[in-house]
């Protein structure tokens, strides 16, 4: 037998390799050891910190925003409503020489529901300074990409490394601007968390995946 094979584990971090020694065959008498391989996956750096930062994180959304074809903006947000994409019914009655009518369904303009997302406060005034350029009449449509992830559990999230979660969806959206931002809401008898929500708008929204 290899000496202190009991006490062999593979330096790196990425792999661990792990000797565990089996009962002597009933055959030759020999020694046999089995080798257990398994390896460690890294969530991604800014997932992981900010899923420990924010205790709703279990299932999140990630909102990427960007300009003429550049990120310029990132938030992570534990819900969102809205997005409801519908068609506009158009009635067109028709009259026949015989006599007879009928009303034809034509499908008009297709519309987007604003849709709000809810994420904890931080001291991060990105959508705040987004907001206010509204307001001064600025140029302040971007386009935004919105990707939903499994769920982070509180206890994954307590070391250093931990699978990475599973991307399940992703929408574009196209010319988005903020139209609202939570104003404020405080109650120090309260023991709900402090969520604070912003409300956008988009002209296209389009799934990827």
């Amino acid at each position: 037998m290899p000496e202190n094979a009991d006490n062999k584990k593979s330096k790196t971090t990425e792999e661990t390799t792990e000797i565990q020694e089996l009962p002597k065959p009933i055959n030759d008498g020999k020694e046999v050891h089995t080798t257990k391989t398994t390896k460690t996956l890294v969530a991604p750096k800014g997932q992981t910190a900010r899923a420990k930062l924010d205790p709703l994180v279990e299932c999140f959304f990630d909102l990427e925003i960007s300009y003429n074809g550049k990120q310029i903006a990132q938030a992570y947000f534990h819900s969102l409503t809205g997005g409801e994409m519908s068609i506009a019914l158009i009635e067109h009655n028709v009259v026949y020489q015989s006599g007879n009518s009928t009303t034809l369904y034509i499908p008009g303009p297709t519309s987007f529901e604003p849709i709000t997302l809810y994420q904890g406060v931080t001291s991060d005034i990105t959508f705040w300074n987004w907001w206010t350029d509204v307001t001064k009449g600025k140029k302040v449509r971007r386009n935004a990409t919105i990707k939903a992830f499994g769920g982070y559990t509180r206890e994954k999230v307590q070391g250093e490394q931990t699978d990475p979660p599973p991307q399940m969806a992703q929408w574009s959206l196209e010319n988005v601007w903020p139209l609202s931002i939570s104003g404020f809401s405080f109650d120090l008898d309260s023991d709900q968390a402090f969520i604070a929500q912003i409300t956008l708008v988009a002209e296209s929204i389009e799934r990827k995946s």
